[in-house]
């Protein structure tokens, strides 16, 4: 379960999306602000489908959802997770020309506990400037 899931449709600054190719749904991000640095957008979650992985949508999908929040960025994943740390160090560092910082953080979630994550911290594209990941 999601149990923070009602929020991107009750909260201001969450937006959930929807990942569609033709009339066939293959997947979702939700993005909001990191909670503990409000001015710094996350993605909650991000899915794509099985029948849909290996095609580019995810690529697609998470630089769309970059250039739709301008701004700074931080992208959390699971140290266990593999095909996430791959997906998403291909996907940043091609977005970014490698102007990002990647950091290995415990995260500790009020409703699942504490978890050893990979953080990366970027700058979209429209804001035009390096993070160098200061102000934590």
């Amino acid at each position: 379960g999601c149990d923070e899931l009602p929020d991107y449709w009750e909260k201001p600054n969450h937006h959930p999306y929807i990942i569609r190719i033709a009339d066939n749904i293959a997947g979702f991000v939700l993005v909001r602000p990191y909670p503990s640095e409000p001015e710094r957008w996350e993605i909650g979650d991000f899915f794509v489908a099985r029948a849909f992985k290996g095609r580019g949508i995810g690529r697609i999908s998470a630089i769309q959802t970059f250039d739709a929040h301008p701004g700074k960025w931080i992208i959390r994943v699971l140290d266990g997770n593999r095909g996430a740390r791959v997906f998403w160090a291909k996907v940043i560092e091609a977005y970014t020309h490698g102007i990002f910082t990647q950091t290995a953080e415990k995260f500790s979630d009020p409703h699942s506990g504490t978890w050893d994550m990979l953080f990366y911290r970027f700058n979209s594209r429209e804001s035009n400037t390096p993070d160098t990941g200061g102000g934590l």
